[in-house]
């Protein structure tokens, strides 16, 4: 019962977002991390694919900081950067129904030969903790964010490139990221995600604690 109440709460938590955080991918739920963990992750979806290292250290009882190093490939052109984020785990707590609540905050910066994207993003997460019939831990979580996107075309336009612009790009968007984080071990997670920010992605990351 416990699990179903918190499925459905976390349903609705993200509804209100009509696309998808963390700067790169999310990999984390709403708990603050231990002293150190990190790992793998790998995004892909129609004409875009992501992968690289993520880590999160805890820097107080409700206070965190992930970092990100990633590879992308969009619309045929690839990109390397990465991502910073810090996020604030909200006095939250109920008997019944274990949820942590969690403000996060990152900027994150994605480079090719011609092109430099430049994301900010605010948001919020919610996970819980559940166990599966064979006792195994599951943390289901969903955030909602919103993310400001700059791009920049870094030289002048040729002539025979119609894809280039001048000056900035720049919008806004809902951006709405969910997944579930599987304790294997103590010491080792594996994570399933799903990214919708006007390309939806799907993922799965594995996580080791130091």
């Amino acid at each position: 019962m416990k699990a179903i109440t918190l499925a459905m709460t976390l349903a609705v938590l993200a509804l209100p977002a009509a696309a998808g955080s963390q700067t790169l991918a999310t990999m984390t739920t709403g708990a603050v991390s231990s002293d150190g963990e990190g790992g793998l992750f790998v995004l892909a979806g129609t004409d875009v694919s992501r992968f690289g290292l993520h880590s999160r250290f805890a820097l107080a009882a409700d206070l965190d900081m992930g970092m990100q190093l990633a590879f992308d490939r969009l619309d045929e052109r690839s990109f390397f950067g990465g991502g910073i984020d810090v996020k604030y785990r909200l006095p939250f707590a109920a008997a019944d129904l274990p949820i942590d609540i969690a403000l996060d905050a990152g900027v994150g910066i994605l480079e090719s030969d011609e092109i430099r994207r430049l994301f900010l993003e605010m948001g919020c997460i919610v996970s819980g903790v559940v166990q599966s019939s064979d006792r195994r831990i599951l943390e289901p979580y969903a955030g909602v964010y919103v993310m400001t996107a700059r791009r920049d075309w870094k030289d002048d336009c040729g002539l025979d490139d119609r894809m280039c612009w001048e000056g900035t790009r720049s919008d806004t968007d809902a951006v709405l990221r969910g997944g579930l984080r599987v304790h294997v071990t103590d010491d080792f997670r594996v994570l399933v995600e799903m990214n919708v920010n006007g390309k939806t992605m799907f993922g799965a990351g594995v996580n080791l604690v130091f």
